[in-house]
């Protein structure tokens, strides 16, 4: 169920632990007040929006789903972390937990009967039938419901084994055995459907996919827009998919095993317990991404919702919707189908392109697709830096040299990972023109301020780390906690005087218009200084890359020369983090400078043709998602360098009886190693 913990013959295997009744309950917390919002506002919308098409009574459907399953997430989060009595557990495990799930298999399988309607109305639009009728659609949406409630109803009905000694907050302990093997047969069952509706995407896409392309390539139109159009949009369905509910169901049969079987070890009903409940925070954070989708998907969605906000459709947008409106059935289906109905992609968003070629060289165009990876990013940054905050917080950490960085490290990446919405906002054209004043002048100079300062306090963590291999009876001044602590402070001083005037120098007034880009905003002095700073941080780059470079290269060096005898596992892992270290810095920070000066020359530069500004600006952009991607890779990097970190990993995953085991594990694998760990 919901919170289940263990099965019925495991009742001295405990699950709770500050993962369980902290961590998650925190990250349903922002679920929750996320989904409520975009789906009250989504539900209110969808009020205003009449019923025309198969396709809209689809989507109202999962937008009621995904509203009733946002509600369910105050129970869980009292009872997951234990400031509810018992009671509170009964009532989730009776009735909540069934309504979450049931919400969840009726909005997944709405969305297969999406992919079956459009599939139909652009592989075979003369194939006419009552089945692509709005009332036909209605009754189809009535036995959903219906038969996701009979099946799921029975769960609760079942959980009845209850008696003032089993008040557990273990569901399956309160189900009497037929409530089990119920229980056991409808998760088979809601597996079943998700992995039939998942392939038959998968089948229908591909078909609208080639259909649409041979349409366009047949009557000579614009394919490469309309290939676009169309790999984008399916691209956000299946994004959704196998990012929100791909990984839940990869785990949740052999999890449902571990509850009514016998047959696992207690360590194997914890890993498996884990791995549900981390994987179904997943499929809940659905509840945030099927608003966007809607947005995206829904052209009367998209015009009400600014219809209601009092704003304006761009003027593009308006003559393509007024095109589509008068278009014939076969192009309609196409249009809908594409799943964004001939929404004008010559956005006013576009950035970072020259005034003088405003009109005729956009070069902000088709972002969409980086925001659902910038999403991502924001979701596991944040998950994972919260956590390393909490651990480095805590008031038995150590004042050591290589901690002190860490956390600055840790800062850095935290203020960049509180910009990325704005950065998604902003990318996906819905940001008011203030907004993006604030972004150009604001967020994205953070952007570039953290990204820095994260290289160069990987730097130091790299020098520290070399010294301590190559010079571990030694303490250079360096490796003072106090000097790391003053160093730390002119690091950040020194980078703020570099990037902060390019918030600073005043901004020209730019009128509100098409292809406006952060560059356009600038003066000719806040241009010089951008060109100026980005030569600097170059240059920062390239410094602390020879510094990481030879530190790992010198450490290995000395690690290989001890790796002989007892202590040759130690080495070996102490050199498999290195490696892993140099790699990951590697992948993500060099492709991004390598075309950052390219592309910033090309921006003043007026004899650059606009095919080879477009190459340098999608080239920029891509190679800045691997650079942002760091943030989701430097919680590894805690893990490996720093042992209080380790054992604050540990504590949380583990209950209190197997703390002190795994503390003597660190201890003795510290002893194995060459050099003194942090």
């Amino acid at each position: 169920m919901f919170n289940s913990s263990t099965n019925s013959s495991g009742n001295n295997c405990s699950h709770s632990t500050v993962i369980t009744t902290t961590v998650i309950p925190l990250l349903y917390c922002f679920i929750f007040l996320a989904g409520l919002s975009l789906n009250a506002v989504a539900a209110w919308v969808f009020l205003y929006v009449s019923s025309t098409k198969s396709f809209i009574v689809y989507l109202k459907n999962i937008a009621v789903a995904d509203l009733l399953m946002s509600l369910t997430f105050p129970f869980k989060i009292l009872a997951d972390s234990e400031i509810a009595p018992a009671e509170l557990n009964l009532f989730v495990c009776r009735y909540s937990a069934v309504v979450f799930y049931m919400n969840m298999y009726i909005g997944i399988t709405f969305f297969g009967l999406i992919g079956f309607d459009r599939y139909y109305k652009i592989v075979k639009p003369l194939f006419t039938s009552f089945v692509h009728t709005v009332n036909y659609s209605k009754v189809v949406s009535v036995i959903i419901w219906l038969l996701l409630m009979i099946m799921s109803f029975p769960n609760m009905i079942l959980t009845n084994e209850i008696t003032k000694d089993n008040y557990s907050r273990k569901c399956i302990g309160l189900k009497s055995e037929l409530g089990r093997q119920w229980h056991k047969a409808t998760t088979y069952i809601c597996t079943g459907i998700f992995w039939i509706v998942f392939f038959l995407l998968i089948v229908f896409y591909t078909s609208i996919s080639k259909k649409i392309y041979s349409s366009y390539k047949k009557f000579r139109r614009s394919s490469d827009m309309a290939k676009r159009k169309t790999s984008r949009n399916i691209f956000s369905i299946m994004f959704v998919f196998v990012i929100c509910f791909v990984p839940y169901h990869l785990c949740r049969t052999p999890y449902t095993l571990s509850q009514t079987s016998s047959q696992f070890t207690c360590q194997s009903q914890k890993s498996l317990y884990y791995a549900k409940e981390f994987t179904l925070v997943l499929s809940a954070a659905n509840v945030c991404l099927d608003p966007i989708i809607y947005f995206f998907l829904c052209l009367p969605f998209r015009e009400k919702l600014y219809q209601k906000l009092h704003l304006k459709l761009k003027a593009s947008s308006e003559v393509e919707i007024s095109k589509s409106r008068r278009s014939n059935t076969l192009r309609e289906s196409i249009n809908i189908v594409s799943l964004i109905p001939s929404a004008s992609k010559a956005n006013w968003h576009k950035e970072f392109t020259m005034p003088s070629n405003i009109s005729e060289c956009h070069l902000y165009e088709e972002m969409e697709p980086f925001t659902y990876f910038y999403y991502l990013i924001f979701l596991m940054g944040i998950i994972g830096s919260c956590f390393a905050l909490w651990a480095f917080t805590q008031k038995d950490q150590k004042q050591e040299c290589l901690s002190i960085y860490l956390i600055n490290l840790l800062t850095a990446d935290f203020l960049l990972i509180l910009t990325l919405p704005v950065k998604i906002i902003v990318d996906l054209g819905i940001a008011s023109w203030n907004l993006r004043i604030f972004h150009c002048q604001v967020t994205a100079c953070f952007i570039y301020l953290n990204m820095y300062l994260s290289i160069i306090f990987l730097g130091f963590v790299s020098l520290d780390r070399c010294l301590q291999l190559m010079h571990s009876s030694k303490i250079y001044r360096i490796q003072e906690p106090g000097f790391a602590k003053m160093l730390s402070a002119v690091v950040w001083v020194t980078v703020l005087l570099i990037t902060v005037p390019n918030m600073a120098i005043p901004i020209q007034h730019v009128q509100e218009r098409p292809g406006i880009g952060c560059i356009d905003f600038k003066t000719k002095f806040g241009r010089d200084w951008h060109v100026f700073t980005n030569f600097i941080c170059t240059a920062i780059f390239l410094n602390f890359s020879a510094v990481m470079l030879v530190s790992n290269l010198l450490a290995a060096r000395q690690l290989r020369r001890h790796g002989r005898g007892e202590r040759s596992g130690g080495v070996r892992r102490a050199l498999r983090h290195i490696l892993l270290l140099t790699a990951a810095y590697l992948l993500c920070f060099v492709p991004y400078h390598a075309v950052r000066i390219p592309y910033t020359l090309s921006q003043g530069s007026a004899s650059a043709g606009c095919a080879l500004k477009r190459a340098l600006f999608k080239a920029k952009e891509s190679t800045l998602l691997f650079a942002v991607s760091n943030l989701c890779l430097d919680p590894i990097l805690y893990y490996h360098l720093s042992r209080s970190f380790r054992l604050k990993f540990a504590e949380a995953f583990t209950a209190p009886s197997g703390a002190k085991a795994l503390t003597a594990a660190e201890e003795q694998q510290a002893a194995a190693e060459p050099q003194p760990g942090p």
